[in-house]
Formats: structure tokens, C-alpha cells, sequence
């Protein structure tokens, strides 16, 4: 019975706070009546109605409450999301481009800060968990086109989508990848090829150490994938930046 009379009150309100509280109760309620499977198949619409429209909100409340329904949703509580998954993930994708730069002075130094890469990062999170429930097609196509958009993202948005990639990789969807080879070997490249300057503090250092370290074990993946190997940009990335050079033993050592 509380669900649909919090779907109604989403449904009316227009308060951003009270809209998010809203959003993380209808949450909760679902996460308690998982075991119903009546009551699932019933809600199934109100995952995409309720939380799937709340995805295109300007409100960074509103769409975080939805953004962490749907991964708690899709992690402890998939029935309710399989259904609707594709169209899910479609809105999602759509949340991985959103960006809002501004220019922060810290003392001497201007730095350019991205408002929105804490809410790219949840959608990524939610990405990861729900595209084991999207059939192969153009919604597929998609999701993994934005996560290999993801792997030039914010440092930790970066991390994410390596491991999600490797995800797809290992999935029964794998063969999608086979129409990504090109961009998805020039998205790594730039991992293995970027060089620090002599000047970079011991934090970048760490940082780009490890986007390296997630390069390999991603390329590791993608070339387990079937028919891959017969890419010629798969070859030529393999021959001249993997397997000779600096990253060759590293890579070796995944193998």
C-alpha cells in the first residue's frame, strides 16, 4: 500500500528535498517487499515511471536519490529492474554526458572543476550494475559506447568504467566489442602512450600508475574476447604499444 501513495506524492510534488525523500522511501519500501514477487511484478512500472524520469532532473538531489535507488535496486533487488533495464540504461547513458565546468582559484593556480563528475560516477556505478540485464542491440551499443567515453573521464570515473568494460568483456554480450574494436584500442592507447612530466608530484604519479595498471589488465580482457584478434588496429596496438616497449612486461605478467 506505500507505494503507490509515494509514487502519487512524486507524482505531485515539486520540492527538490522533499522529491529526493520521497525517492530514497519508495526505495526502501521496494528493498523490503523484494521478496513479494506480486508485488514486484507490480512495481516494475513505477522503477521506470518514478525513478527513471527523475534521471533527466537538473536537481543534483533528485537524481542522486535516483541514481542510488536504481544501483540498490539493480545490486540487491534486480527483479525490479530487469524488465525495464534497456530503457533504464538508456536514460543513464544520457546522465554520462551531462558536464558543468567552473574555473576555482587555489592560491596562485586556477583549476577547472566539473560539477557533475560525483553524478557521472553513480551513473557508471548503476551502468555496471544493470547491463548484465540488456539484451544485445543499439541500447547495448550505447552503454558500451559511453563507458569507453568513461575510460578519458575524471581519475576514479576512469577506474570505474575500465572494470565495467571488463565486465562486457567477460559477459555473453562480449561480441558487441566486436564493432568497438576501433575506438574502444584508441581510447587505451592514450593510456599507454601519455607521458607525466619530469615535474609531476607524487600523486599523479600514483594516479596515472594505476590507469596504467587497468589499461593492461582491460586489453588482457579484450583480447580473450573471440574474433577480436582478427582486428587489424587490435594487431597493430598489440605489436607497437603492448607487447614491446615499457608495458611489455607488465602486460606479460597478466598472462
Amino acid at each position: 500500500q506505500v507505494m503507490p501513495v509515494l509514487a502519487k506524492e512524486l507524482e505531485s510534488q515539486e520540492n527538490g528535498e522533499q522529491l529526493a525523500t520521497c525517492t530514497r522511501a519508495l526505495r526502501q519500501a521496494m528493498v523490503h517487499g523484494a521478496d513479494n514477487a506480486a508485488l514486484v511484478k507490480e512495481a516494475q512500472p513505477l522503477v521506470e515511471g518514478c525513478f527513471g524520469s527523475a534521471l533527466g532532473s537538473d536537481d543534483h538531489e533528485v537524481l542522486r536519490a535516483a541514481l542510488d535507488s536504481l544501483k540498490t535496486l539493480a545490486l540487491q533487488s534486480p527483479g525490479y529492474v530487469q524488465a525495464v533495464a534497456p530503457v533504464l540504461v538508456a536514460r543513464l547513458c544520457k546522465v554520462t554526458e551531462r558536464k558543468r565546468e567552473r574555473k576555482v582559484k587555489f592560491g596562485p593556480f586556477t583549476h577547472i572543476v566539473d560539477d557533475e563528475e560525483p553524478v557521472r560516477f553513480i551513473a557508471y556505478e548503476c551502468l555496471k550494475a544493470l547491463y548484465r540485464f540488456v539484451p544485445a542491440g543499439a541500447v547495448l551499443e550505447t552503454l558500451l559506447d559511453r563507458l569507453i567515453a568513461g575510460l578519458a573521464d575524471g581519475h576514479n570515473n576512469a577506474l570505474l568504467c575500465f572494470s565495467a568494460f571488463c565486465d562486457v568483456c567477460s559477459s555473453p554480450s562480449s561480441s558487441v566489442l566486436l564493432e568497438k574494436v576501433e575506438p574502444a584500442v584508441a581510447a587505451l592507447e592514450k593510456h599507454l602512450v601519455r607521458e607525466l612530466s619530469k615535474n609531476a608530484v607524487k600523486q599523479d604519479v600514483d594516479r596515472h600508475q594505476e590507469l596504467v595498471a587497468a589499461t593492461l589488465r582491460a586489453v588482457r580482457v579484450l583480447a580473450q574476447v573471440h574474433g577480436v584478434d582478427r582486428n587489424a588496429s587490435f594487431q597493430v596496438f598489440m605489436r607497437e604499444t603492448v607487447q614491446s616497449g615499457v608495458h611489455k612486461a607488465a602486460y606479460e605478467a597478466l598472462l
